[in-house]
């Protein structure tokens, strides 16, 4: 996928989750740990959102792309983002997956996918 439709499918992604009301704290967050696509908070959780555009289902569904080490990746930025932004150690947060078809715009929303072992 072209990052120009990678950007399409995050832009559709912030859309979905606004109108659910979340507020978009960041996009593609960075560290060295790895990227997270969305950081946002619902009420006072923060969300790391990974987004997963895809066209069809040929290699699988698109959530099926986030793999235990693609996770792991999420949850050491994660805590980075928290420590970097002065979050408290209680601050309630989640990692979540946004799976958008690319071509209905159909979408999953799966909440918490990552438990801390």
């Amino acid at each position: 996928m072209s990052r120009k439709e990678g950007h399409k499918g995050e832009d559709l992604a912030c859309e979905i989750l606004e109108k659910d009301g979340y507020q978009i704290l960041a996009r593609n967050y960075r560290s060295r740990f790895g990227e997270i696509d969305i950081v946002a908070r619902k009420t006072k959780t923060i969300c790391f959102v990974e987004v997963k555009y895809k066209q069809n289902q040929g290699f699988g569904l698109p959530q099926e792309a986030v793999t235990k080490k693609k996770l792991d990746k999420i949850f050491k930025t994660a805590k980075f983002y928290l420590y970097e932004n002065d979050f408290s150690d209680n601050q309630d947060w989640q990692i979540d997956v946004l799976a958008i078809n690319k071509n209905t715009s159909d979408y999953d929303f799966f909440e918490n996918v990552y438990v801390e072992r």
